[in-house]
């Protein structure tokens, strides 16, 4: 891969080693992703979005006391900075993994205390309502259980549509179904049938992050080493930071930064 500084100038510190994570984040290179993640954060360890990339990549590999490490240092990050970038929904957004690496580590009463507090700011969240239901499974609370597969599925009178996905709704309508009859079979409860393989979603911010910068390092790549040095190629200017808003691209169109 071409050396992605330019001119051996941090534009926007880290935001390259950044890059090139999400880069192999889309090619499922964890491994990689993590060792750029490092480099970028040693550069600008208050930048908050590295952290939650860093805990996205950790979380795909189960290692589940790292990712929530990240994800405290994110929202402490966060909090220090006082933004709210565009696409970036709160600080409520990484509860929704932190809740899922609490379950997994086995922390039960702390996922559900999570899954709560993101439910109080973002309660339209159907698939946060189903990891609410499996959680409460867990724990044996299988009546407040039933309340939220019904939210997860849409089955209250004027609600909106249900899960999105057909396997996730297919899950979520057994377990309901086994709730109500009274033999539950626990073996729905586990990881397989809440898989973090089968979609990213919960981190909100991050299918978005990948795509982009996936596109933006093979695009990088595609130039030539002189076109992707010079200060007027492409590739320089679209990685150059506005001044104004601090952003790149620029978002000083975006009524949010104001």
């Amino acid at each position: 891969m071409p050396n992605l500084y330019v001119k051996g100038t941090l534009y926007w510190q880290g935001t390259f080693d950044e890059q090139r994570a999400l880069y192999h984040l889309a090619k499922n290179e964890y491994a990689d992703a993590i060792e750029c993640f490092n480099k970028a954060i040693a550069v600008s360890p208050n930048n908050f979005y590295f952290y939650e990339g860093r805990a996205y990549a950790y979380t795909r590999t189960g290692e589940y006391t790292a990712a929530l490490a990240d994800i405290e240092r994110y929202l402490a990050c966060f909090q220090i900075s006082g933004s709210h970038p565009t696409g970036l929904q709160g600080s409520e957004s990484i509860l929704f993994p932190k809740s899922y690496c609490l379950a997994e580590s086995n922390q039960l009463e702390e996922a559900l205390l999570a899954i709560e507090e993101h439910l109080t700011k973002r309660r339209f969240n159907k698939r946060a309502s189903y990891l609410a239901a499996i959680i409460e499974c867990r724990l044996g609370l299988y009546s407040r259980a039933i309340d939220r597969l019904n939210t997860a599925l849409g089955k209250e009178e004027g609600d909106f549509p249900h899960l999105y996905l057909t396997r996730e709704k297919n899950s979520a309508l057994n377990l309901l179904e086994q709730l109500k009859s009274g033999v539950l079979n626990h073996s729905i409860l586990s990881k397989d049938n809440f898989p973090i393989k089968y979609y990213y979603y919960y981190y909100i911010n991050m299918p978005s992050r990948i795509s982009e910068g996936y596109s933006y390092v093979t695009r990088m790549m595609s130039h030539n080493e002189q076109e992707h040095l010079g200060t007027h190629s492409y590739a320089y200017q679209e990685a150059r930071m506005c001044n104004r808003c601090q952003m790149s691209p620029c978002h000083c169109s975006d009524p949010d930064l104001d």
